[in-house]
């Protein structure tokens, strides 16, 4: 534990450089502009298959987080789309999986896959999300109350920005939304065929990248730090950069200088 807090205070400090802003979402971010996977908003989703008025859609989602702390982190997505009885191979009717970057967790990536499934999904649709992680279906219901945004829970919230667009997707297209939990790894056909989607979008040449542009288009102002719109309790974030601000003026004093000369992960680890 040691070892990794003073790593993290020692890749802050490297980037005290850069003062947080509060930017308008429809700044530019460098991020969607260096990844190889295309950026897209739900035009370039595979569409569901339209189901007649009146009818219900299911959709199994998923998500996948890999090699946590390292350089090549990936946060994978998926969604999957169930019509029983219609002649489909295992009803799995159509599907969708992809990428998205930053404050990697395991709930970001399930979040990623919900709100690409709704936000391809038709107005006026009433919709099953099948998920197995509990903060996932909490965070839903709370959506489907049209009460997150309107709440002190919102910045207090991490993936915040994911939520809130899931809202506005609920609201404006008038959705009707049941999250069911589901359990994982239990032997759930359409469950794990979703989580090995998700798995494979890691190295899948098709899979398509959430941009951070579609999934804040519905606020006027978001925080930028660093060219990432901070989806995490700002509160923390603004104390962790001052924390880290006053950390690198007490290293610049004489008595501390030699502790620039730990540069790497391993220089912390203590025997």
């Amino acid at each position: 534990m040691l070892s990794v807090f003073a790593h993290v205070w020692a890749v802050m400090l490297t980037r005290l450089n850069i003062s947080p802003d509060f930017s308008f979402s429809s700044l530019a971010l460098n991020d969607d502009l260096v990844r190889n996977s295309p950026p897209c908003g739900s035009s370039c989703l595979p569409s569901p298959i339209i189901l007649s008025p009146g009818s219900h859609y299911h959709f199994y989602t998923d998500g996948s987080l890999i090699n946590l702390g390292l350089p090549d982190i990936s946060i994978g997505w998926s969604w999957v789309q169930i019509i029983h009885d219609a002649g489909y191979l295992n009803s799995v009717a159509t599907y969708a999986h992809g990428t998205i970057r930053h404050w990697p967790s395991s709930t970001r990536a399930e979040v990623a896959a919900i709100f690409a499934a709704l936000s391809v999904s038709p107005v006026d649709s009433t919709i099953s999300i099948y998920t197995d992680l509990q903060a996932a279906v909490d965070g839903l219901r709370l959506c489907a109350s049209s009460s997150y945004t309107n709440s002190r829970l919102y910045y207090k919230t991490t993936n915040f920005e994911l939520w809130a667009s899931i809202e506005c997707s609920i609201r404006a297209k008038r959705l009707t939304v049941f999250p069911v939990k589901v359990k994982g790894h239990a032997g759930n056909y359409w469950n794990e065929f979703a989580n090995s989607l998700a798995n494979s979008a890691h190295h899948s040449d098709d899979a398509i990248f959430l941009s951070m542009a579609i999934f804040t288009s519905s606020h006027n102002v978001c925080l930028v730090y660093d060219d990432v719109v901070c989806e995490s309790n700002p509160r923390h974030l603004f104390k962790l950069y001052y924390q880290a601000t006053f950390m690198k003026d007490l290293l610049s004093l004489k008595h501390f200088q030699f502790t620039f000369c730990l540069r790497d992960r391993d220089d912390y680890v203590v025997d």
